[in-house]
């Protein structure tokens, strides 16, 4: 699975080999010193998702019974991915797929000018690896809780935040980290055990810095 994000300009078109939330899962280690990487908003909530990566969606997020903390929807592929928002495929080799992204896009459009090139005359290609979305989700998921915790603890609701603490406490063992991402495990150790042990802080630099367009925290 790509964890890294490349950007390159081949022939007026910008090939994104990875998605940006999967490079970020230690940036907040044990420094505290995170850098942003959460996705752009998708085109619009009409974009349409192409039947292939559907149907990857399908394999893939059925893998772990995710239970989303109150207030979070089920994601869709867009929310994971939002360059996939209106994303054309190009290729397709088993559950890698190369995908046109729609020139509209935010996201898309952003990458562009991110790397100095220009979102009207520039397209953007992407790639999406096998568990790409099982992780991003997994991800997202952990946003949630993270969130719904450090609430629970604003409140002083210790019934909410041992719910929280008992869903964090699974994501090591999610299909998804244990199959594509093993070294995501790790995540826990250094962002929710200290959070759960009383740095709460930690909690909220991890969600201001990567999980804000999901928790609108």
């Amino acid at each position: 699975m790509n964890k890294n994000v490349n950007k390159k300009q081949t022939a007026g078109v910008v090939v994104l080999a990875g998605i940006a939330l999967l490079a970020v899962p230690f940036a907040i280690g044990k420094s505290g010193d995170a850098a942003t990487a959460a996705p752009e908003p998708a085109a619009s909530p009409e974009a349409p998702i192409a039947p292939e990566v559907q149907e990857l969606a399908h394999h893939e997020l059925e893998g772990d019974d995710l239970t989303f903390a109150p207030g979070v929807e089920v994601p869709t592929a867009a929310d994971l991915i939002p360059e996939l928002a209106g994303a054309t495929v190009q290729t397709q080799d088993g559950s890698d797929l190369t995908l046109e992204a729609d020139a509209e896009n935010p996201a898309a459009r952003r990458s562009l000018e991110d790397s100095g090139l220009d979102p009207d005359s520039t397209g953007v290609v992407v790639h999406v690896a096998e568990g790409d979305l099982a992780v991003s989700e997994a991800l997202y998921w952990q946003c949630g809780w993270i969130d719904e915790y450090l609430n629970a603890a604003d409140a002083g609701d210790t019934t909410r935040m041992d719910s929280a603490e008992a869903q964090l406490s699974t994501f090591p063992t999610l299909n998804a980290i244990t199959t594509y991402a093993p070294e995501f495990a790790e995540m826990h150790s250094y962002i929710v055990v200290p959070m759960i042990d009383g740095d709460l802080d930690i909690g909220r630099r991890w969600l201001d810095k990567n999980c804000q367009p999901y928790t609108n925290r």
